[in-house]
């Protein structure tokens, strides 16, 4: 641990009590010790004497999402007397280079935003690559019933709580309302305990929503998002999959017929 450069995990831990400024994002301690700060959205300034350094990094979604997380940043070094926090806000389509150039290097993050598809989490196992956190999630008896059980179990290998989740991306369906007026179709539910609103029926509305002249298709009655997540949404609603696992959940190969994106 560089004393000079970084605050101590556990430290930071112990202060945070995984609240709202203990980055909620899907965010862990790696085991090695980060290096001298980089530049980052919350400026260049040099540490004081006798100041530690945080490196907290995350990937750029938009302007509003970096505001947010600078606020964050922000608010934990005031709460913590003699830190400074550099948040570092990568382009998304840096975001896994410059993550596995610092790992590489033996100088990854203290804190940072962690994807599975860019380090599959039996690799965050095998390699020690976070800091374990079933013992401050125990010790700080922290209430976890928020997340959606699935989203914890993301992060979740051998037992081991090696992350907490960010959030938990959900598909969203938008309709046409004077459309389903103009086709005599009844819109879909808003009451979400509502149950009438089947897979059947949302083909069946599809369907009638399709219009056709001859040969070509004038107007779809579902536009498909053809990215991986959200057309895999469909597949696994329905009891799919993509991937075949073995006993431990890891991926064997690609089911017969997925390739494309697979």
């Amino acid at each position: 641990m560089q004393k000079q450069h970084s605050m101590s995990r556990r430290t930071f831990l112990r202060g945070a009590a995984f609240s709202a400024a203990g980055l909620a994002l899907a965010a862990c301690a790696p085991t090695a010790a980060p290096g001298a700060p980089a530049a980052s959205a919350g400026g260049n300034a040099q540490p004081a004497a006798g100041q530690q350094t945080m490196a907290f990094v995350s990937q750029v979604i938009n302007e509003g999402h970096t505001k947010v997380r600078q606020k964050w940043a922000d608010d934990f070094a005031a709460a913590h007397a003699g830190l400074k926090i550099d948040h570092q806000s990568i382009p998304g389509d840096q975001y896994a280079t410059k993550l596995q150039t610092l790992f590489a290097a033996g100088t990854p993050p203290d804190v940072y935003c962690y994807l599975q598809e860019v380090t599959p989490i039996i690799t965050v196992a095998d390699k020690k690559m976070h800091l374990p956190l079933n013992d401050y999630i125990q010790r700080d008896s922290l209430d976890l019933s928020d997340f959606r059980p699935d989203a914890l179990k993301l992060y979740i290998w051998d037992n081991t709580t090696y992350a907490l989740p960010r959030d938990y991306g959900n598909q969203n369906v938008y309709y046409n309302v004077d459309l389903f007026t103009a086709a005599g179709l009844q819109e879909p539910p808003a009451d979400w305990t509502d149950k009438t609103w089947t897979f059947d029926t949302f083909l069946d509305t599809a369907k009638a929503l399709t219009k056709s002249t001859g040969d070509h298709t004038d107007q779809w009655g579902f536009l498909v998002n053809r990215a991986q997540r959200p057309w895999a949404s469909w597949i696994y609603s329905n009891g799919g999959a993509l991937v075949h696992r073995d006993s431990n959940g890891v991926a064997t190969d690609a089911h017969a017929g997925c390739v494309r994106n697979c």
